[in-house]
């Protein structure tokens, strides 16, 4: 940790931008297409033959902000989300 009290030394950087790019670049390397160090995680909460999507109960409802006086400034209807949302979940991702 650095106490702020104590001083710093800082030395002017003399680096062109175009030379701190050139030295922060990652050299290229070939990919493989061998998968031998994928990591595998394995499945939990979800069976393949069911999609995750249909495992939810969806409700379509009008997200709607308005400001402290109660003027809509942005509305948009028939937005789809989970039934378990409350409306102010709904207006945020929204």
């Amino acid at each position: 940790m650095i106490n702020a009290q104590d001083e710093t030394l800082n030395q002017p950087d003399t680096a062109s931008s175009s030379d701190r790019m050139r030295a922060t670049k990652a050299p290229k390397t070939k990919r493989s297409n061998k998968k031998k160090n994928a990591l595998k995680v394995k499945r939990t909460f979800s069976s393949s033959q069911v999609s995750p999507y249909d495992q939810v109960e969806w409700d379509k409802r009008v997200a709607e902000i308005t400001d402290g006086k109660g003027k809509v400034i942005f509305r948009q209807e028939d937005v789809e989300v989970p039934k378990t949302w409350s409306m102010l979940a709904t207006n945020v991702v929204v």
